[in-house]
């Protein structure tokens, strides 16, 4: 979402563009939150705190799977 830049909403421009917030490979995730407030919730039952939460979970699943399955190779 756009911030707002010294001098009120008028001036409301994004900080980040959609390439630059995104990695290769990964479907990115939006947060209905201007860029100074993307991090900031309110409580564990916000939308935005749900979504990224639950893609740290699976990322960590999905590296504690990896090793595993490295460990499992390892005679």
């Amino acid at each position: 979402m756009p911030t707002t830049v010294l001098g009120g909403k008028k001036n409301a421009k994004k900080i980040v563009d959609e390439a630059s917030a995104s990695l290769p490979g990964i479907d990115p995730l939006s947060i209905e939150a201007p860029h100074t407030d993307m991090c900031k919730f309110e409580s564990e039952f916000r939308s935005g705190f749900i979504s990224i939460s639950g893609k740290l979970s699976d990322w960590i699943k999905g590296l504690e799977t990896t090793k595993g399955d490295e460990d499992s190779n390892i005679t």
